[in-house]
C-alpha cells in the first residue's frame, strides 16, 4: 500500500447474469459441490437476492402504484364527459265540458362537459322534444334546443395554477414515492454489504484461529517428543497445554460468530432457514485498494454537495414540500368567494309533423333569432370554517416538512463527513496493520531459529505467535472496516440510489467511489 489519500477501488470477478431467475440463484447458493469445488458466495448475488426478497421494497413498489392511481384520478378531472338521457311523460288536462286532453311528451338530451386546465368549463348540449296533444285540432310539435355554455371562475379557482394544483401535487407525490422506494433499496443494499463483509471476516478469522490452534498443537507434540527424549523439562508442557486449550476455546467462539453472521446475512437476503444453512462457506478474498493518481478521495464539501443532490430521501422530502406548498396555496385560495361568469348561447327550433324524420329535422330548422344569457354567480359561506380548517391543516403539514427537511440535510452533512473520515482512517489503519503483519511474520521466523539454537524459550515463541495471530485478526477487522466504510460513504452520498434505476447489478460499481464526485 502507498498513499492513504489516493486510491481507486476495482471490482474483480463480480459479474451476475441478468436473465437468471431467482430460483436458480438460490439453487446455486445451496452448498452443492460442483466439479470445480464449492462455489464462492458473491456479493452482487447476495444483493440481488436481498432486493428481490425484501418485503418493504415490495410494499414501496405498491405505494408507487397507489400514487400512480391517485395521479390518474386527478388527471381524470379534465377528461371529457358525455351525458345522455331520455324521458317520456303523459299529462291529462281535464276540461269543463268533460272532454279531457291527453298530452304525450318525449325528450332526448345529450351533452358534453369538458373542463380545461385554464379553468374554463365548456358544455355543449342538445335537447329534442316531441309533444303530441290528443285533440282533434292539434298537431304534433317537434322542438330542438341547442346550447353552448361556458363557465369561468373569477375568484376562487381562477387561473391555470389553481385549476391544475391537485394534479401537480399528485405528480410530485408520485415522484417522491418512487424516491422513497429507491432509498429503501439503498438501505437494503447497505445492510447486505455490511452483513456480507462481516460473514467474510468471520470466515477469515476462523481460518487464522485454526492456524493458530494448529501451531499450538504442533508445539505440544514437539515438546512431548523432547520430554520423552529427556531434552526438555516436563513442566514446560503445562504452559503449552494451557495455550492449546485457550486456542481451542477461541476457535469455538469464532465458530459461533460464523454461525451468527451467516444467519444474519441469510436474514438480510430473505432466505429460509434451510437455504441459510446451505450458504457456501467459501468467499472471495478481500479486494485490495489500488492507487491511481493523487486526490482520488474527494473533499468533504464535494461529497456533501453530491449527497444533497443525489440522496433519494432528500429528494423525496423536497418533493413532499413542493406538494404541500401547492396544497397550501389551494387551501388559501379556498378562502376566496366563489364568483363565476356563466355565458350561454344557442337557438330553439319548432317543426310540426308526426314522422320521425320531422322530429330529427327540428335541429336544422331555421329560426329568426337566437337566445343567449350572461350570469354572474356569487357564493360565500359566512363562517368559512371548513376552508380555514384546510388552511391550518395544510399549513401545519408544510411547516412539518420544512423542519424535517432542514434537520435531514444537517444530519446528511454530518454523516458524510463522518463516513469520509472513517474511510480515510480505515485505509491508513489497514496500511499500518499490513506492515505489522509482515514484521511479525519475520519476528516469528527468527524466534523459531533462535529456539533451535537455544537462544530463546517456548514462552517467547508462543508470545510472538500470539502477537502475530492478534495482528492478523486485526488486519481482517481493518479490511472489514475499510469496505464497510466505503459502503457507508456510497450510501450517504446517494450512490446506491442508482440501483432503483438500473436493473443490471453487474453494471453497478460496488468498489468505486461515487462517480459524480470523483475528480
Amino acid at each position: 500500500m502507498k498513499n492513504a489519500t489516493s486510491f481507486l477501488f476495482v471490482c474483480r470477478g463480480l459479474i451476475t447474469v441478468r436473465q437468471v431467475s431467482i430460483y436458480l440463484v438460490i439453487f446455486s447458493l445451496c452448498g452443492l459441490r460442483l466439479a470445480a469445488g464449492e462455489p464462492e458466495l458473491e456479493l452482487l448475488r447476495c444483493i440481488e437476492l436481498a432486493l428481490a426478497h425484501d418485503p418493504e421494497i415490495a410494499l414501496a413498489r405498491e405505494d408507487v402504484h397507489l400514487a400512480e392511481a391517485a395521479l390518474q384520478f386527478e388527471t381524470g378531472v379534465f377528461d371529457t364527459q358525455f351525458e345522455a338521457g331520455s324521458r317520456t311523460q303523459r299529462d291529462r288536462i281535464p276540461s269543463v265540458d268533460g272532454s279531457d286532453t291527453d298530452t304525450d311528451t318525449t325528450q332526448l338530451n345529450a351533452s358534453l362537459v369538458k373542463t380545461f386546465r385554464s379553468g374554463i368549463e365548456f358544455t355543449p348540449s342538445l335537447s329534442l322534444e316531441r309533444r303530441d296533444v290528443h285533440h282533434a285540432d292539434d298537431r304534433t310539435r317537434n322542438s330542438a334546443d341547442v346550447t353552448l355554455a361556458f363557465r369561468y371562475p373569477l375568484l376562487r379557482g381562477r387561473g391555470r395554477g389553481m385549476v391544475t394544483s391537485r394534479e401537480r401535487a399528485a405528480e410530485r407525490t408520485l415522484t417522491a414515492t418512487e424516491y422513497r422506494r429507491r432509498f429503501r433499496i439503498a438501505q437494503r443494499t447497505l445492510a447486505t454489504i455490511n452483513a456480507y463483509w462481516r460473514y467474510c471476516a468471520d470466515l477469515r478469522r476462523l481460518e487464522v484461529v485454526k492456524l493458530s490452534e494448529t501451531r499450538s498443537s504442533r508445539l505440544v507434540k514437539e515438546t512431548r517428543a523432547l520430554i520423552e527424549a529427556g531434552e526438555t523439562p516436563e513442566n514446560e508442557l503445562l504452559q503449552l497445554l494451557a495455550n492449546e486449550n485457550d486456542k481451542r476455546g477461541i476457535r469455538i467462539d469464532t465458530r459461533n460468530s460464523v454461525f451468527q453472521s451467516r444467519h444474519n446475512l441469510g436474514l438480510v437476503m430473505g432466505l429460509t432457514p434451510a437455504q441459510i444453512a446451505a450458504l457456501p462457506g467459501v468467499v472471495p478474498p478481500f479486494p485490495e485498494p489500488e492507487l491511481m493518481g493523487a486526490g482520488a478521495l474527494p473533499e468533504s464539501a464535494a461529497l456533501m454537495v453530491s449527497a444533497l443532490e443525489q440522496r433519494a430521501d432528500l429528494r423525496a422530502l423536497r418533493l413532499d414540500g413542493e406538494a404541500n406548498q401547492i396544497r397550501y396555496a389551494l387551501a388559501t385560495n379556498g378562502l376566496k368567494p366563489d364568483l363565476s361568469l356563466n355565458v350561454e348561447a344557442g337557438y330553439d327550433t319548432l317543426r310540426e309533423g308526426s314522422g320521425l324524420g320531422e322530429w330529427l329535422a327540428a335541429v336544422s330548422r331555421r329560426t329568426p333569432g337566437a337566445n343567449y344569457a350572461v350570469e354572474l354567480s356569487y357564493k360565500l359561506p359566512l363562517g368559512r370554517k371548513a376552508a380555514k380548517s384546510d388552511v391550518r391543516r395544510e399549513g401545519a403539514r408544510l411547516a412539518q416538512t420544512r423542519v424535517s427537511l432542514k434537520d435531514l440535510e444537517r444530519q446528511v452533512g454530518l454523516q458524510v463527513m463522518i463516513a469520509r473520515e472513517d474511510l480515510r482512517r480505515a485505509l491508513e489503519t489497514l496500511e499500518a496493520v499490513d506492515q505489522s503483519v509482515g514484521y511479525y511474520e519475520l519476528a516469528v521466523e527468527n524466534e523459531r531459529k533462535k529456539l533451535k539454537l537455544g537462544f530463546s524459550t517456548l514462552i517467547d515463541l508462543i508470545s510472538y505467535e500470539d502477537r502475530l495471530t492478534a495482528v492478523m485478526l486485526r488486519k481482517i477487522e481493518s479490511q472489514v472496516r475499510l469496505w464497510q466504510a466505503l459502503a457507508d460513504l456510497q450510501f450517504e452520498t446517494g450512490a446506491f440510489g442508482k440501483l432503483g434505476e438500473e436493473t443490471d447489478l453487474a453494471a453497478f460499481q460496488i468498489f468505486a467511489l461515487p462517480t459524480a464526485v470523483q475528480k
